[in-house]
């Protein structure tokens, strides 16, 4: 006798409980909203309106012609663009995408901040190379939300911390002298916005202390710590990494007392482009400025790094170095300017869009 028969053969009294219980069930928790009627839930569906493109590469995630499913060859859902300044809800789960409550922006089952998610809006751009991380419409640097957390925060200034600095117009007066001198060293012109500096509201003993960034017209940025002994702004020293100097006692409070830490020989600059990874680069008097840089993984981007096409417009480089997905190189023999540093991040800009660009395209295919 198979399954089949024996199912058949239920009492016509335990399918009425059954059929009441689902019914009780039913009105108690309605269905999650399911767009491609494919029994799975659009909060949970990898690929929500059935057209054959999973969410996390799909330029409209809520809408398209249904290509498998009992709604195969039909148009649903709406016409909207992700990032379409219209579009509320692009993976349709019932919780508008700046919502404190929407976690999973794009609908792909990875929660936005997740180290495996590379396209949090869904728009088939990865996250590293996506000038509107978020689908808001608002690019990531004007927008102070960009990864649409809710969060409103200047992310390379605060990192979660909003204390670490004083208030600008508390700071004015630091601020004027440690922006003037930076623009002596970085020879960043008098009217060039994209100098931003920062006092930090926990000095070192001694030390006037904080953080400076520039962000170039085309959106490429470097930052460093800036520190200088109290009154004496002539020391400056433009680009400072702090060593903990104190005891490793295994107390906490020690790790965070700033009396325990002290400015290390080491000078070292930082830099990115748009959303990309970070670029270190030295800077020691009287040596050449290097950088060293690894190329997107292809873990966290879903994309191959163009590893071929990097060697070849940066090995021209002197003392270049490759090994795998790490570059390294001598970027000018002294540092005359901030300049050289931009200029290598639009190189890596460039490479990297150009290739991954193409990589995209397939994905889309």
């Amino acid at each position: 006798m198979n399954r089949l028969t024996l199912l058949k053969r239920k009492s016509t009294l335990s399918w009425v409980i059954l059929g009441s219980f689902f019914t009780t069930a039913l009105v108690a928790n309605p269905p999650l909203p399911d767009l491609d009627r494919d029994g799975i839930a659009n909060i949970i569906d990898p690929d929500v309106d059935n057209d054959g493109l999973p969410n996390r590469i799909d330029r409209n995630i809520d809408g398209g012609i249904a290509r498998t499913g009992p709604l195969r060859g039909r148009q649903i859902g709406d016409a909207l663009l992700n990032n379409s300044p219209a579009e509320l809800d692009m993976d349709a789960d019932g919780l508008p995408d700046q919502s404190p409550q929407e976690t999973d922006i794009d609908g792909d089952g990875l929660a936005d901040g997740a180290k495996g998610e590379f396209d949090t809006d869904g728009d088939g751009v990865a996250n590293g190379l996506d000038g509107d991380v978020d689908g808001d419409n608002i690019g990531n640097l004007p927008d102070k939300d960009f990864d649409g957390t809710g969060l409103n925060e200047d992310i390379f200034f605060e990192n979660g911390n909003p204390s670490a600095y004083l208030d600008d117009a508390e700071a004015a007066d630091v601020i004027r002298q440690v922006e003037a001198e930076l623009r002596r060293v970085l020879r960043i012109g008098p009217n060039d916005r994209g100098l931003r500096v920062r006092v930090s509201n926990r000095p070192l003993a001694g030390m006037q202390c904080g953080v400076w960034r520039y962000f170039s017209s085309d959106h490429m940025q470097a930052w460093a710590n800036w520190c200088y002994p109290d009154g004496d702004l002539t020391q400056l020293k433009a680009f400072v990494q702090y060593e903990y100097t104190g005891p490793f006692s295994g107390n906490m409070d020690d790790y965070v007392n700033p009396a325990n830490y002290g400015v290390s020989e080491e000078s070292r600059l930082f830099a990115q482009y748009p959303r990309g990874p970070f670029t270190f680069v030295n800077w020691l008097p009287g040596a050449p400025v290097s950088f060293y840089y690894t190329a997107p993984n292809q873990e966290a981007t879903g994309l191959p790094p163009p590893i071929a096409a990097l060697t070849v417009a940066l090995g021209s480089r002197p003392n270049f170095w490759n090994s795998g997905e790490a570059f390294s190189g001598d970027i000018a023999p002294t540092f005359a300017s901030l300049q050289p540093v931009i200029d290598l991040q639009r190189t890596l800009f460039r490479v990297t869009r150009s290739a991954n660009g193409l990589a995209e395209a397939r994905l889309l295919r």
